[in-house]
């Protein structure tokens, strides 16, 4: 694992960017803001999209970035009629810890938000994971 203390800048946006536009209407979207707790300890953030959909998209974002950085992708997935869940990792944006695992630790982390998803959208939903 790898120590991380850098803050992202996903905040920042450059009309440069193909996505600004879906990045813009992103920032500005109401979301509902959802946590979880690891076995560890730590309380991990997201944010979700709710479209009252059956299907809903889980994105995850790279290292040293956070859920924000995925906004171009999260209006696309809404556009496409999906619920959009947007966690941010551990030791990333608004959740705790001081470790990155990529992926390794944050596997159980997502099988945790999918069985969020699950409770909340009922067992037949549909569920993809993009990241």
């Amino acid at each position: 694992m790898t120590p991380y203390k850098k803050e992202p800048d996903s905040k920042k946006l450059s009309g440069k960017d193909s996505l600004y536009p879906d990045k813009v209407c992103f920032r500005d979207f109401p979301k509902e803001k959802w946590s979880l707790e690891t076995k560890n300890g730590l309380k991990l953030f997201a944010q979700y999209l709710n479209h009252d959909s059956d299907k809903t998209a889980i994105l995850l974002h790279g290292s040293v970035s956070d859920s924000d950085s995925m906004g171009g992708f999260a209006k696309m997935f809404y556009d496409f009629g999906y619920n959009v869940l947007l966690p941010d990792a551990r030791a990333h944006g608004r959740s705790a810890g001081k470790y990155i695992g990529y992926g390794w630790v944050e596997k159980e982390d997502i099988r945790n938000w999918i069985n969020q998803v699950i409770a909340k959208n009922g067992e037949n939903s549909k569920t993809i994971v993009m990241g």
